[in-house]
């Protein structure tokens, strides 16, 4: 009895949480090298994480991403089983947060109707998304758990001009982050295929 107590503690204490494969530890920082259709970007894209703020009475938190000059904030939430995009703007937050990640269990499934931004302006947003446990690789040199998470998403701007479709394939190390992505899609009419790929993680305190 006290055995089988003992291995299904073990068990338990090996479950990972939404907030494994997402973690936004105040100061970590991610640095990704970039590719447009194969060819890599001269500058890296660098993802830091600030430090929690309020909005409506609960905890955000802000992310930095730099690409060269221009740094941009994305708002975030994490539960132990999902993760939230709620916005680029403390001021203007976007009124339906945009779940980018579900763990429940080996695969989730999930769909989102709702609003974002488009270069800064109101769009649209659909989404189809699934996420799958896939098992260990190794990461930066550690052996990871790894998480895959696919999106087929929409954006139309609201004033009907630009469109963009986008498939994209996230790969999420537990206890790193996102460590590889994948996407194509249209931007207007214009072919588009994207990579990250992380080159270094510095985990904060």
């Amino acid at each position: 009895m006290i055995a089988t107590l003992i291995a299904a503690s073990s068990i338990l204490g090996q479950e990972k949480s939404a907030k494994d494969f997402y973690p936004l530890i105040p100061n970590s920082t991610w640095v990704y090298e970039e590719s447009q259709k194969g060819k890599k970007d001269k500058s890296t894209l660098e993802m830091t994480v600030n430090e929690a703020v309020k909005f409506r009475d609960h905890d955000v938190i802000p992310v930095a991403n730099k690409m060269g000059r221009q740094v941009t904030n994305i708002y975030y939430q994490v539960t132990d089983s999902e993760v939230f995009v709620l916005g680029y703007d403390l001021e203007q937050m976007l009124d339906k947060p945009i779940p980018i990640l579900k763990l429940q269990g080996k695969e989730a499934n999930w769909n989102y109707r709702g609003s974002t931004q488009l270069m800064g302006y109101p769009a649209s947003l659909s989404m189809q998304c699934t996420s799958k446990l896939l098992g260990k690789r190794k990461v930066l040199g550690e052996e990871c758990e790894i998480l895959e998470v696919k999106y087929k998403a929409v954006i139309d701007e609201d004033s009907g001009g630009l469109k963009i479709e986008s498939e994209q394939t996230a790969l999420y190390a537990a206890g790193i982050g996102l460590y590889e992505m994948k996407e194509i899609g249209n931007f207007g009419k214009q072919r588009t295929e994207r990579s990250l790929k992380l080159i270094s993680y510095e985990k904060g305190n």
